[in-house]
């Protein structure tokens, strides 16, 4: 039975070391125009806050709320409600974004 308890511990002292390197990609710098490029392609962007944000409806009613920074309105308001509409980019492809329930 102690054959079994000696060999069982060192094989989980073999097994439990592990090592780190430095090297990962976690670690290295990366290069700003590929995040950039990356950000721009998957993510919605706002010129007047110059911020990338959530690609999601949840991401769109949270970032024009109004409860961080006051957004300036589109130059047009929505023909049915006469509510406020704001612009955002996807992949420099200009949208827009408005709910009638919230004006």
């Amino acid at each position: 039975m102690n054959n079994i308890q000696k060999s069982t511990e060192d094989f989980l002292k073999k097994e439990a070391y592990s090592e780190f390197d430095a090297a990962h990609p976690r670690f290295i710098k990366q290069n700003e125009e590929d995040v950039l490029k990356f950000q721009t392609e998957n993510h919605y962007y706002c010129k007047q806050c110059k911020f990338f944000f959530a690609p999601t409806v949840l991401g769109l009613k949270t970032h024009f709320k109004g409860d961080v920074v006051k957004h300036a309105p589109y130059e047009k308001n929505c023909v049915y409600c006469e509510g406020s509409v704001y612009e955002y980019y996807l992949n420099n492809v200009r949208q827009y974004y408005h709910n009638c329930q919230n004006s």
